[in-house]
């Protein structure tokens, strides 16, 4: 009886270490399919502004080069499939175009709220995954740049000395397309990596008072649609 219990444990104990590895890599693909939150820097790069301002039935149209732009994300995301998950996102940006900027002009802010889509695939036994997310929703734009100095004010409409421009907040729409990499790093932390183009259109109204002592005597209000799309670059971390 003693000699079958030894061979019992030296089998179990041969077998242990197998077992034990399978339960660590089982571990680690579950962690991969689990929900998790990801926190982001966002980059924008290159591309340009369009304005298109109309008033009194005239339009006129500019384009302008963006600056880097720069700020931050939270996200959530939920894998529903092997090869598919759902998120939603909750961004800042700060950005501005050239004509802003060499007008003295301030940045504008911008906060997106988007669903993402997302398909992915894993590799490397289950701790790299790559994955295609398409972030669509709406976006408020606040926008700070234009004053009597813009050629963004359109000195044609009648922006003068002594005038005063101001631009509104407007809620428009977002679309872009994002190529990602995540990598579980431990248990419960991984990295990631995305890299792709968002597109962005706004629909403000440009005010602009003219006038003296104090007093306007003149107030005007021009509608302007604002769209502009970047490349995106963002890193972060997950849990």
């Amino acid at each position: 009886m003693s000699k079958r219990l030894s061979l019992l444990v030296l089998a179990a104990a041969a077998l242990l270490p197998p077992f034990l590895s399978q339960s660590a890599h089982a571990q680690r693909r579950d962690r991969l399919d689990d929900p998790y939150i990801a926190a982001k820097l966002q980059l924008g790069l290159g591309g340009s502004a369009e304005f298109s301002v109309s008033r009194e039935g005239r339009t006129v149209a500019q384009e302008s080069d963006i600056g880097v732009s720069f700020g931050a994300a939270g996200q959530y995301v939920h894998p529903l499939h092997k090869y598919f998950a759902l998120g939603g996102a909750l961004g800042f940006l700060t950005w501005q175009s050239s004509a802003g900027s060499d007008a003295d002009g301030g940045r504008n802010f911008l906060f997106d709220l988007t669903a993402v889509p997302q398909g992915k695939f894993a590799l490397l036994d289950n701790t790299l995954e790559l994955y295609l997310g398409l972030p669509i929703g709406l976006g408020l734009d606040v926008l700070n740049e234009v004053n009597a100095r813009s050629s963004v004010s359109f000195p044609a409409f009648g922006v003068g000395a002594g005038a005063s421009v101001e631009g509104d907040t407007a809620i428009g729409f977002v679309i872009g397309v994002l190529f990602g990499v995540r990598y579980q790093l431990l248990d419960s932390l991984g990295l990631l990596v995305e890299l792709g183009y968002v597109y962005r259109t706004f629909g403000h109204t440009i005010t602009t008072n003219i006038g003296s002592g104090g007093l306007v005597a003149v107030r005007n209000e021009s509608d302007v649609n604002v769209s502009f799309g970047q490349f995106a670059l963002n890193l972060g971390v997950y849990f």
